[in-house]
């Protein structure tokens, strides 16, 4: 018999069903199937005074160290993606970065989801860490704003067997989470499309190490009908603690609307900016 737990989220509006694989459920699956909180976790959202809100995607601190990002909206890998070709057309699920396996190695992940067989697949790639800076994690840009789900003020989830502690696992979920938001800055001209580009650091140095955005929109297998002069791009920034206490880690967000007519939606490894680079914030 299938049940549902009921999620409550301050500035959201209305009521989302969720199937533990759209956007705003998936970050919950591990913890409904298994009965136990997934760690700690954080919906960063993005904010605008006059539009309201968006979900860009939730942050998850999980209890191996491993940290997780799943997007908030549906992506497809494109055929013209780096990944291997048995990937294109896979829905992309979210993205992992493990603890170090040797000093200064970060694993990461591109999970896909594959609907036919039921399975979750993987594409890795290592980062080397940089003395100084955060882990570049991924860069991800969007076609718009309208990809992105506007967070509901009730999220339902799915349940398949009642619980007999349900209302303390509710609890425990929702006191293991929390929101965060960084400002929509302005957009470059039109077209324009959306990038947010991730790095994260485990210990203080998620607050002290260097990070910065990266400029997908000089890609031309990317971005065409950008200014012929170049542009100026507005930025929004934020830096945020996913998890506190010895297993303390953090996350810093660069969000811009550059202008250009994006070809196709993509997830990318994040590299690092040159450390002369004016567009590098700290």
């Amino acid at each position: 018999m299938k049940h549902r737990i009921r999620l409550h989220f301050d500035v959201g509006q209305g009521e989302f069903e969720g199937d533990l694989h759209d956007p705003l459920s998936a970050p919950f699956r591990w913890a409904i199937k298994s009965g136990k909180p997934p760690g700690q976790w954080k919906l960063l959202l993005l904010s605008h005074a006059n539009e309201g809100y968006w979900v860009a995607g939730t942050f998850m601190h999980t209890r191996g160290k491993r940290l997780l990002y799943f997007p908030g909206a549906r992506i497809e890998l494109e055929a013209t993606a780096r990944p291997p070709k048995r990937f294109v057309g896979s829905e992309i699920d979210h993205m992992t970065l493990d603890p170090p396996h040797k000093p200064g190695k970060h694993r990461s992940h591109l999970k896909f989801m594959a609907e036919r067989e039921g399975k979750i697949h993987g594409y890795s790639f290592t980062t080397t860490a940089r003395a100084g800076w955060m882990i570049p994690w991924f860069s991800l840009a969007f076609s718009g704003l309208d990809r992105l789900l506007k967070p509901p003020a009730t999220l339902y989830l799915p349940v398949e067997s009642p619980r007999p502690m349900t209302d303390a696992f509710i609890d425990a979920l929702m006191r293991s989470g929390g929101m965060e938001m960084v400002r929509l800055p302005e957009v470059a001209g039109d077209p324009h499309f959306l990038q947010f580009d991730i790095w994260a650091a485990r210990g203080d140095e998620w607050r002290t190490g260097i990070s910065g955005p990266v400029r997908l929109a000089a890609d031309d297998s990317l971005v065409g009908d950008r200014p012929g002069m170049g542009q100026t791009i507005p930025l929004s920034s934020k830096r945020f603690e996913l998890a506190h206490g010895q297993e303390k880690a953090g996350i810093a967000v660069y969000v811009s609307r550059p202008a250009g007519k994006l070809y196709h939606e993509t997830i990318r490894r994040l590299p690092f900016p040159e450390p002369d680079d004016p567009g590098t914030v700290q």
